[in-house]
């Protein structure tokens, strides 16, 4: 855990078998713990661990710390590891990271509607309408994508919309379908769990900020009635740029643009 710990230094130390898993240096307190199992001086112990997690093996490793490592009897290739490294994390820090891995991945397995719900929400905002055609249209797109990001061409929005899609595509894969936006249906930023789908939120239709998605969930919990279209923009306050955008997805449904008044009214 950390920079150039693993890749190009342990990895290739276990690799050649020089040492085991169970010896190598993983975290910054395998160093001093180690180190003091050779026979070392805990202080110095404590000082080449600090050294070597902040990176500075090279530059600050002296004389004195050469021939301590002598006189321990430290092989040579835990020397140079040291020196390899330029960060380290602290073994509960790991060990924090671990658990949370663990926990994640249980939900993934045993609650994919939940885990994708709660994931995709950090992607909404790179979110495309096309994950509600199906896996295969989501597969062309991300190609197309793929090949943006390969040769340099892709602009940071595609790069966030190419993660969006792989996991949504995976989503699809595990069988999970993404359902259109609804004002009714859709929460404003989190995506809705319904009989077994996920129904994107109102934030996910370009050109509905999240402040407009706001106030458009807030206005159906409300409970107010919407005659017709006109009326739902007038009771939660959103431009016609976002009204015409979720116009364009049909996300009102079968509700009219505009009141149809009758005798019948009166």
């Amino acid at each position: 855990h950390g920079t150039d710990v693993w890749i190009g230094n342990a990895k290739d130390l276990i690799a050649r078998g020089q040492c085991t898993i169970s010896n190598v240096i993983g975290t910054r307190d395998d160093i001093m713990v180690r180190l003091m199992h050779y026979g070392m001086e805990p202080s110095l112990a404590f000082k080449i661990m600090e050294i070597t997690r902040k990176g500075n093996a090279k530059k600050l490793f002296d004389d004195d710390i050469y021939a301590a490592f002598k006189a321990a009897n430290v092989p040579e290739w835990y020397v140079e590891s040291c020196k390899k490294i330029k960060y380290m994390f602290p073994k509960a820090h790991a060990a924090a990271y671990v658990m949370g891995a663990v926990k994640l991945g249980w939900f993934k397995v045993y609650h994919p509607l939940e885990f994708y719900a709660a994931v995709l929400t950090r992607h909404t905002e790179n979110m495309e309408m096309i994950v509600t055609q199906g896996a295969a249209k989501v597969r062309q797109r991300l190609c197309w994508l793929k090949a943006k990001l390969a040769d340099k061409s892709a602009t940071p929005k595609e790069g966030g919309t190419h993660d969006a899609l792989l996991m949504c595509y995976e989503a699809q894969l595990r069988g999970v379908e993404f359902l259109p936006p609804h004002y009714r249906k859709s929460a404003a930023m989190s995506y809705a769990i319904e009989e077994n789908k996920l129904r994107l939120p109102l934030a996910a239709v370009p050109g509905c900020a999240e402040t407009a998605a706001a106030k458009i969930a807030n206005a159906v919990k409300s409970g107010e009635k919407f005659l017709c279209i006109e009326d739902i923009q007038k009771k939660a306050g959103i431009n016609k740029n976002v009204l015409d955008a979720l116009c364009e997805l049909k996300a009102f449904g079968d509700l009219p643009m505009t009141a149809q008044i009758t005798l019948f009214d009166f």
